[in-house]
């Protein structure tokens, strides 16, 4: 349980140190995903399981690493426009989108709490933006939109996941999540010398923001929640997930001043009652704990 609610906490700071490196959105999720892979890597080859890559898994790795990179770059983009907080908050509206193609692609149905959760998301949704949406700027309307499309192709990379590691085999998974990175790298990498983006890090400090970003958040925080999700119960793990959205928005606060009305906090109390209740009814009860 407390590698479920560490991973979360590490993850919460990985909207903080996008917003603190002075790069671009594209440019500091290449480098996520660089750092992020080479800490990977560097577990993989320690724990013996390099040997496990080969053709086959790459394939399946590029195909979930394109969906990764078009859910990150969204993110990152959302964090430059709306700050971290909403950001995060918009982007683990995930567990509904991600029902929503569980059951069409999976046949997987929600259980009934699903039902209540969806109204109290989506009010909380209303009072965060929508409230004063007619007199919002473009920048904080594009952020909005980038933060919900963060959501709707993370699900679609759970998904792929979720299709992968069956076909793959369970002793897979750990070549599989590190290959990913390396392979959500190689996409945005592309992208950027499409757009023109700059590759360069401007200075020290924007490049220890952007190792953290990478070792810290993508590679140490998933591998705990990873690891603290095995054998923990449905409510325990919906609450562990909540904190990062959370804490994100304590951060928003603390470190970059964010002004909160009554109708935002509200929104915000609701959106992350309606996400627990979510993940608490599409998470199926938990089995064996697994060696991953």
């Amino acid at each position: 349980m407390m590698s479920l609610f560490t991973g979360a906490a590490l993850i919460s700071f990985a909207a903080v140190f996008v917003r603190l490196a002075q790069v671009g959105p594209d440019t500091s999720a290449l480098y996520r995903m660089v750092f992020g892979s080479l800490a990977l890597v560097a577990l993989l080859w320690r724990d013996g399981c390099l040997r496990r890559i080969n053709r086959r898994l790459v394939g399946y790795a590029f195909v979930c690493g394109l969906l990764f990179a078009l859910d990150i770059m969204c993110w990152h983009r959302a964090i430059h426009h709306v700050g971290p907080g909403l950001a995060t908050l918009l982007g683990n509206f995930q567990v509904f989108a991600l029902t929503a193609v569980s059951l069409v692609l999976l046949g997987e149905r929600p259980g009934r709490l699903f039902y209540a959760a969806l109204p109290l998301a989506f009010a909380g949704l209303y009072l965060m933006v929508g409230v004063n949406w007619d007199s919002a700027g473009v920048d904080y309307r594009a952020g909005v939109g980038w933060g919900l499309l963060t959501a709707m192709f993370y699900a679609a990379y759970v998904t792929s996941l979720k299709v992968s590691i069956p076909r793959l085999g369970e002793p897979c998974r750990k070549a599989l999540m590190t290959c990913v990175p390396a392979a959500t790298a190689l996409f945005i990498g592309a992208w950027m010398l499409f757009s023109g983006e700059s590759f360069v890090i401007p200075s020290a400090m924007d490049f220890l923001w952007l190792a953290l970003l990478g070792v810290m958040c993508q590679a140490a925080g998933w591998l705990f929640i990873t690891r603290g999700m095995e054998g923990v119960s449905a409510a325990l793990v919906g609450l562990g997930l909540l904190l990062q959205p959370a804490l994100s928005y304590v951060w928003d606060v603390l470190f970059f001043h964010k002004p909160l009305g009554v109708a935002e906090v509200s929104g915000a109390v609701l959106a992350l009652c309606g996400i627990y209740l979510g993940v608490v009814a599409t998470r199926p009860a938990p089995g064996p704990r697994k060696n991953v």
